[in-house]
């Protein structure tokens, strides 16, 4: 889940989670947990599409 409080930053300003994959792998916390660089293509992918269409 998001931060605690996500839901009362909503009350004033709309918003949303996004939440990506990050390919298989540990679990966040987990000393074993290797965060795969190439996902960060999609994500700025994803912003700069979100931000042009905003500019609209």
């Amino acid at each position: 889940m998001g931060a605690e409080d996500f839901s009362y930053m909503l009350k004033a300003r709309p918003g949303a989670f996004i939440f990506m994959g990050n390919g298989i792998t540990a679990p966040l916390h987990d000393p074993k947990y290797d965060f795969n660089d190439n996902a960060l293509r999609h994500g700025i992918a994803l912003w700069v599409d979100l931000v042009t269409r905003a500019n609209r």
